[in-house]
């Protein structure tokens, strides 16, 4: 099983909101759901009981949210199966277990991933930084 696969994009009831729907692998999923500090209830809304990740793409302007460009889905599960389940932990989602700031996942994705594209580069981070909040978020504590 790949670490992450893109299944699906949907228009949601929440207005100007698209929902990306990315399948993890079972061990990724079963990580984050160890390590998250976020109640079981609220948890499930982000990542699913069929261990899909619900990337959310909002806009608070009073238009249509932004759409992903497929670049940036290629390009999302091209970083995310670089590795295998250990390696991605390890060296995408967290730094050897500890947490990465914005900032580094948005040097990373340039440096040691080469996205040149200032847009696609952008979106790619914040799919990491999101995924990587449902381990590190302390708002739960």
């Amino acid at each position: 099983m790949e670490n992450v696969k893109f299944i699906c994009s949907r228009i949601t009831d929440c207005p100007n909101t698209v929902e990306y729907v990315f399948k993890l692998s079972e061990h990724i999923a079963y990580l984050i759901r160890e390590y998250s500090n976020y109640p079981k209830n609220i948890l499930i809304l982000e990542l699913t009981e069929e261990n899909e990740y619900i990337y959310r793409i909002e806009s608070i302007l009073k238009t249509e949210s932004d759409e992903l460009e497929d670049n940036v889905i290629k390009t999302i599960e091209r970083v995310s199966n670089k590795y295998d389940e250990e390696g991605f932990w390890n060296n995408i989602l967290t730094n050897k277990g500890k947490k990465r700031t914005p900032a580094v996942f948005h040097d990373l994705i340039i440096n040691e991933y080469g996205v040149e594209d200032e847009n696609v580069e952008w979106w790619v981070a914040h799919f990491f930084i999101g995924l990587s909040e449902l381990v590190f978020s302390r708002e739960y504590d």
